[in-house]
C-alpha cells in the first residue's frame, strides 16, 4: 500500500493511505466462525488485522511528507472511521509515532476492551460518535463494568465511551470531574470536555461531540455531513494550554509465549492483541476456545 495527496489548500496537506490494506498471502488463519455472526456473510480478513507493522509505516510517510513535501511536521494531525479511528489509538501510544501527532480524531472508534493505553506524548482527544452506534457501542453497557461496552449484534468489547475520554483526560493532566460542556459552532449536540484554558472546542484537550445517528461518518440527510470536518478543523487548529509530558506507555516486542498469554487473558472477549498478529496460530488457538465457550 502506498498513499496519495488526496487535497492541498488554506495552507494544509491531507494525506491518506490508498491500495491494498494488507498483503493478503501474508494474513492466514484469522477466518474465525465469529467473523460469521450477526449481519456478516463473509470473512475478509483483511478488513481487520494482518501481519505488517502498520505504525512502522506511518513512521515512513510522515519522513516522506516531511522530506518531500516541506510538511511543517508540528502541526500533524490524524483521523480516521471505525478501524481507522481505531488505529489512531495505536498511533498514539506507539513511541514511533506519538510525538510526530499533535491530536487525533476518531469516528465512530473505541479501543477494544483491554487495549486502551495511554498517549506516550500529550496529544490532544477529539471523539465524534453516534448515539445510536450497534457496531462499536458509545454506552457502558456491560452490568457491574464502568468501563466497558459490548456489541450484542457483532459480538464485540470495548472501552466505552467515558471510559475512554476520562482516562485520556486523566493522562493529560485532567481530573474526570473537570469535564464541562464545550462551546462550538458545528455539531448539532453539545460537545463535552476538558480544557484548562477556556470553555470552546478550539481550547479544549479532550473532546467528545456526538450525533443521533449510528455507525460509520455522520449523515445530514442523505448525505455525508460537513460539520464533523469543520469541527476537526475547529479543534486541530485550536490553541490548548502547555501539558506535561505524560508517562509514555511500555512497548515492549512480542515473543511467542507473551502472545500466548495475552492472548487467553483476553479470551473472553473475543479478541486477540493486535501487536501479537504475527503469532496466528496462538490468537486463532484462544479464538476458537472463546467462540467454544461465549
Amino acid at each position: 500500500a502506498g498513499s496519495s495527496m488526496r487535497g492541498v489548500g488554506e495552507g494544509a496537506a491531507v494525506v491518506a493511505p490508498d491500495g491494498e490494506t494488507c498483503l493478503r498471502n501474508q494474513t492466514q488463519g484469522f477466518c474465525y466462525e465469529s467473523c460469521l455472526v450477526g449481519e456478516s456473510t463473509t470473512c475478509d480478513t483483511c478488513w481487520w488485522s494482518d501481519c505488517l507493522d502498520d505504525v512502522k509505516y506511518v513512521e515512513a510517510l510522515l519522513d516522506d511528507l516531511e522530506v518531500s513535501y516541506k510538511v511543517n511536521v508540528s502541526s500533524v494531525f490524524a483521523t480516521g472511521v471505525s478501524n481507522g479511528g481505531m488505529f489512531l489509538y495505536q498511533l498514539a501510544a506507539d513511541p514511533r509515532t506519538a510525538h510526530r501527532i499533535q491530536a487525533i480524531a476518531p469516528v465512530a472508534a473505541l479501543p477494544h476492551n483491554g487495549f486502551l493505553f495511554p498517549p506516550s506524548a500529550p496529544i490532544r482527544y477529539l471523539n465524534v460518535y453516534g448515539t445510536g452506534d450497534d457496531y462499536v457501542v458509545p454506552q457502558c453497557n456491560v452490568e457491574g463494568r464502568p468501563d466497558k461496552s459490548f456489541s450484542a449484534k457483532y459480538g464485540w468489547y470495548y472501552s466505552c465511551l467515558t471510559n475512554t475520554t476520562n482516562f485520556w483526560a486523566t493522562a493529560l493532566g485532567y481530573q474526570p470531574s473537570e469535564s464541562k460542556e464545550l462551546n462550538n459552532d458545528r455539531s448539532v449536540n453539545p460537545c463535552l470536555g476538558w480544557s484548562f484554558n477556556g470553555d470552546t472546542v478550539q481550547t479544549a484537550d479532550v473532546v467528545s461531540c456526538s450525533w443521533d445517528g449510528g455507525h460509520g461518518w455522520p449523515y445530514q440527510g442523505t448525505a455525508p455531513a460537513t460539520w464533523p470536518a469543520e469541527l476537526m478543523i475547529d479543534f486541530f487548529f485550536g490553541t490548548s494550554m502547555p501539558l506535561p509530558p505524560p508517562t509514555p506507555a511500555p512497548v515492549p516486542s512480542p515473543s511467542q509465549s507473551s502472545c500466548e498469554a495475552l492472548c487467553g487473558s483476553y479470551a473472553e472477549d473475543c479478541w486477540c492483541n493486535t501487536e501479537c498478529a504475527g503469532y496466528n496460530d496462538c490468537c486463532s488457538d484462544f479464538q476458537q476456545q472463546c467462540n467454544a465457550t461465549v
